[in-house]
């Protein structure tokens, strides 16, 4: 008997689904910030997959401190 379970990418981006319907109803300033932050998720998810993680978001949190020096730029 298998079981069948998402992958670690397929949760992160329903978490990232699920915020964008939040992102939708903010000011147009702040949703360009946040397609900003999803620049390049693949990888953070891809280098995440390599030590393996408990919660999907753990890898949006890192992804966050990886992308911080980026953001700040556009603040």
């Amino acid at each position: 008997m298998g079981r069948n379970t998402p992958s670690i990418k397929t949760i992160v981006y329903k978490y990232v689904n699920r915020l964008s319907k939040i992102v939708e109803i903010l000011p147009q300033e702040e949703r360009i910030i946040f397609t900003n932050y999803l620049n390049d998720l693949e990888t953070t998810i891809s280098i995440c997959s390599h030590i393996g993680v408990d919660d999907p978001l753990e890898i949006l949190f890192i992804h966050l401190l990886r992308r911080m020096k980026d953001l700040h730029r556009t603040w």
